[in-house]
């Protein structure tokens, strides 16, 4: 009789390890092992630097789909997209980057995902080449 009442426990058991195996493995998979360099930049939508800037990498980004770059960005348009922006850094600890950076606009930094340190500031000056090529460089 008491078997009865372990089946439907079982059944249960099964069916929940087997919704969140996928989701570890997942995790696992995208983990921050993946990711070889991080390309972070300074942004504010009123800026024109900025603007220059990513106009650039739209062009370029497609090569590096499947390379370990993480593209991402600090948005300081205003305050309420500043205090988001800390909030973001602190999560994936860059407080530090943050508080060097915070305020300034129009550059992108190569970071070492490992090391937090940073390879190479990039302002828009560049030209698309060599910002292709700096990537390149630092994965």
């Amino acid at each position: 009789m008491k078997s009865l009442f372990l089946i439907p426990f079982l059944i249960v058991a099964l069916s929940v390890s087997s919704v969140y195996a996928p989701q570890q493995a997942v995790q696992a998979e995208t983990g921050e092992d993946e990711i070889e360099l991080i390309a972070l930049r300074m942004y504010a939508d009123w800026c024109g630097y900025c603007k220059t800037l990513d106009a650039k990498l739209d062009e370029i980004k497609p090569e590096f789909k499947d390379t370990g770059v993480w593209f991402t960005y600090f948005d300081f348009t205003d305050e309420f997209t500043t205090s988001q922006t800390e909030l973001q850094a602190k999560r994936v600890n860059m407080s530090g980057l943050f508080e060097s950076y915070k305020g300034k606009t129009g550059v992108l930094l190569l970071v070492n995902p490992a090391t937090g340190a940073i390879l190479q500031e990039i302002n828009s000056e560049m030209s698309q080449a060599d910002l292709k090529a700096a990537i390149h460089k630092h994965l």
